[in-house]
Order: structure tokens, then C-alpha cells, then sequence
């Protein structure tokens, strides 16, 4: 994949490497390493960078790939009580969507 143009150009030669089932993990080759699901011709992946949270589908089709990226931050936790009924309400953690993104990507001939 290639990003920018020019002087902000970077190309970015990913792997996608099966582990068996439906997972797999993408190698950035530059040690980081995320974990990605494979369902209904779309690859999934959520992953944390600088206290943002990025959930990112890639679809593919036949005309190539759809990528959909959205980016949340500002974790808030509401719950972790005990309800006037006595029942145990679960700790929840919630991100405000700060970001969404999507592109085509095809291959170059």
C-alpha cells in the first residue's frame, strides 16, 4: 500500500499471515503485528495506537478493496455498581468516535 504522495509518499509492504481458522495477523514488518479476523469476505481488525482506538474493516470485492477505518478516543466508564435490586451491573468502558474513514483500494497494473 501506498500512502501520501511526493515527499509525504510511504509505501508499506504488509503480510498477511494465516493462523489458522478465521485468524490471521497482519506483519507491518516493522514489529508491530495486529490481529485480524476473516469473516464474510471482509478482513477485521481493532487495535490501539496513542490512546486512540482504531476499528478497521477491509471487504473485498471484485473490483478490489473496500477499506472502512473509524478512530474513537476519550474512554469514559460508566456502571461497576450494584442496582437497587442488588443485581451487579457490569463495568463499561465507551469511546466517542472521533474519526471515520473509508477508501478503494485496487492494485496498480
Amino acid at each position: 500500500i501506498t500512502y501520501g504522495a511526493d515527499s509525504t509518499k510511504q509505501e508499506r509492504a504488509y503480510l498477511l499471515n494465516f493462523l489458522g481458522m478465521n485468524l490471521y495477523e497482519m506483519d507491518e514488518q516493522n514489529g508491530i503485528l495486529l490481529k485480524v479476523s476473516y469473516n464474510d469476505n471482509a478482513l477485521t481488525s481493532v487495535f490501539e495506537v496513542e490512546g486512540n482506538l482504531l476499528h478497521v474493516v477491509y471487504r473485498i470485492t471484485k473490483k478490489g478493496i473496500l477499506f472502512e477505518l473509524t478512530s474513537s478516543n476519550g474512554k469514559t466508564i460508566s456502571g461497576g455498581i450494584t442496582d437497587d435490586s442488588g443485581a451487579k451491573v457490569p463495568e463499561v468502558g465507551s469511546y466517542q468516535t472521533i474519526a471515520f474513514q473509508t477508501a478503494f483500494l485496487k492494485r496498480q497494473k
